[in-house]
């Protein structure tokens, strides 16, 4: 492939994401896709054969990138405290913003009706617990990667921060329990 079809290619999955997390994959079309991207409609149908290629291909590119950033910044931590700081900086969104978490609940959701969605989503959950354990034993990286999804959650449902005292005195017990 030429790098101006790449390129097209990408641009067309780095719209879909945008438009994704813009309106939810629900109201997402060829056409809102194609003007975001700059390209024609008939540009998306030429790389891929239907929306669910376009949602699949977005939803993967945006997993990996997410899950390469989460794995250096647990390589980057020089100890444990500093990996303990990683998971409360998480789990409270810095670093990071609710346009990550609304894509990822956008994943999840048409991950659930989707299969090859659905093993992306799985796929995501292994490499965000194998960034852990590279600071964490197996069991206290799954536990911390659940409680990072659940309050995740409920910070951007509820609609109001965190308290950064109490994530971390609940992170270093679950540390200290693994």
């Amino acid at each position: 492939m030429t790098n101006e079809v790449v390129d097209r290619r990408e641009r067309i999955l780095s719209a879909a994401l945008d438009d994704i997390v813009e309106v939810g994959v629900h109201r997402v079309t060829h056409r809102s896709i194609a003007a975001r991207a700059s390209v024609s409609p008939g540009s998306l149908t030429y790389h891929f054969g239907s929306l669910d290629e376009i949602f699949e291909g977005a939803f993967q590119q945006m997993y990996t990138a997410m899950a390469r950033e989460y794995r250096s910044r647990f390589e980057k931590a020089g100890s444990i405290e500093e990996a303990i700081e990683v998971v409360v900086d998480l789990i409270e969104g810095a670093g990071g913003d609710d346009l990550h978490t609304r894509a990822l609940f956008e994943m999840y959701s048409y991950g659930s009706f989707n299969p090859t969605v659905r093993s992306y989503c799985a796929h995501w959950m292994t490499l965000s617990r194998q960034a852990l354990q590279l600071q964490f034993s197996e069991a206290t990286a799954r536990t911390l990667d659940a409680l990072h999804e659940g309050w995740s959650m409920h910070r951007y449902f509820e609609g109001r921060p965190l308290d950064r005292h109490l994530v971390r005195k609940t992170v270093k017990a679950v540390v200290e329990l693994g």
